[in-house]
């Protein structure tokens, strides 16, 4: 029997693989829901993501979707939603969409498009433990990565592009460098096709999604089963779950590194402590809605990105009933803004009234509200995303030892914090499960 601790997105979809093929397993999860960072919440005509707001389609996702009998329930980004705006000096600015608007809009300096031009001309580099702001600045220059590179850090990993190491946050990036000699050349000549395009949610959020898994799984999925200890035994690994014990021949353990370190420390003291120190920054996730006519900005585009050159509170903000309109009552706007983050976590642990004021300050200086919100509503995640920096080198090479002892570990923090690439690790389990060959690939 296979064990698989923790019912996120990564757990979910594995047990859903593994129920195809009709393999025996079981799927516990200390709470009591399924979804782990991904949760929609219905309030009073509001649809509420706590995590996630939107996932890229792709054929993974078109095929789990089929399989849950959702397709009708997906919902494709508005057209409104195709602009993306950044926060530079001191207003918010449309980045460019595509070469037309790169060539010949207003965002960059004629001197920084042709600095960015001339990134297809550089010798790719080899250069061990290169961050993503040295990786960038080096081939697009200084512009690029504060107005376009540090923002999207900001709203993806809430991290510092100082800290973050290239190859381990954007493997694809370098590896475009590496093989076609530039990161231009790679993107129009290495991207993956696919039929499916577009950005989508369904109709009740996310969360929908994550609920439809579980249910799914019948009774092979088991909530408030809190993994309290793992011992092996007689060549089986015993799980404590609350007052059950378990026997399984494989384990996979689908959770925060934290926790794991905590799990571990019996089987792995190395890794245990290597797992300990992987960085987790708080941020804070505060919905807005306003009646629309209290909002003079258009919204017209998909958000806000902040960074650290600008005078602002927040990271930035998601105009949410502008990508899915569904998402408030008609006559109101709502607005998704994340506070703290790796280089200001002190402002994600400011009081409620602190984060509500924080936010409405940002709001009545780049989108000219006056007005107090109708309704807000704030989400804590004290530990939110994990950063991909030299701390967590050792967690990730400490994976294939675990794989000897038929121990898997999964979760966003082993190769990519985004959901696609948690779909992308599930496959890859149980391509190991079935095949017993060791995992040795890690990003």
């Amino acid at each position: 029997m296979i064990a698989i601790v923790g019912a996120g997105i990564t757990g979910l979809y594995l047990g859903h693989l593994l129920q195809e093929k009709g393999i025996d397993f079981r799927l516990y999860e200390a709470n009591d829901h399924v979804g782990g960072n991904i949760r929609t919440l219905e309030r009073d005509g509001y649809v509420l993501e706590t995590g996630p707001n939107s996932i890229r389609m792709n054929a993974d996702f078109h095929g789990l979707l089929q399989d849950l009998n959702l397709l009708d329930e997906v919902m494709y980004t508005a057209p409104a939603a195709k602009k993306r705006y950044v926060l530079k000096n001191g207003a918010y600015r449309a980045t460019p969409s595509g070469p037309i608007s790169l060539l010949f809009g207003s965002f960059f300096s004629f001197k920084t498009v042709r600095r960015i031009l001339k990134e297809r001309r550089l010798s790719p580099e080899d250069i061990p433990g290169e961050t993503i702001d040295a990786f960038f600045r080096r081939r697009f220059g200084d512009d690029v990565v504060d107005y376009l590179v540090a923002p999207f850090i900001s709203g993806i990993y809430a991290g510092d592009p100082k800290a973050l190491l290239v190859a381990k946050a954007f493997p694809q990036i370098k590896k475009w460098e590496r093989e076609y000699g530039s990161v231009l050349k790679g993107f129009f000549k290495g991207r993956k096709k696919s039929e499916f395009k577009g950005v989508f949610s369904l109709r009740k959020g996310l969360g929908q999604m994550a609920e439809a898994m579980g249910q799914q799984l019948g009774d092979r999925l088991q909530l408030g089963a809190k993994l309290e200890g793992l011992e092996k035994e007689n060549g089986k690994w015993h799980l404590e779950l609350g007052a059950e014990k378990v026997a399984a021949e494989k384990v996979v353990l689908a959770l925060p590194a934290e926790t794991l370190a905590g799990v571990l420390g019996s089987v792995d003291g190395e890794m245990s402590a290597a797992l300990a120190r992987v960085n987790y920054p708080p941020v804070s996730v505060v919905q807005s809605a306003y009646r629309r006519s209290d909002v003079p900005h258009p919204l017209d585009g998909f958000g806000a990105l902040h960074n650290h050159l600008e005078d602002s509170g927040t990271l930035g903000t998601i105009f949410s009933s502008t990508i899915f309109p569904n998402r408030c009552p008609s006559d109101q706007i709502l607005l998704t803004t994340f506070v703290g983050g790796a280089r200001t976590p002190e402002r994600a642990q400011l009081t409620d009234n602190g984060l509500k004021k924080l936010v409405k300050g940002d709001y009545r200086r780049f989108l000219r509200i006056e007005a107090d919100p109708v309704m807000t509503h704030i989400v804590r995640w004290p530990r939110a995303i994990p950063q991909y920096d030299p701390d967590i080198l050792d967690a990730h090479a400490g994976l294939p030892r675990l794989v000897e002892q038929k121990i898997w570990l999964a979760g966003n923090w082993t190769h990519g914090i985004s959901v696609p690439s948690c779909l992308e690790r599930a496959q890859e389990l149980c391509e190991q499960l079935l095949s017993e060959a060791p995992a040795n690939s890690v990003i």
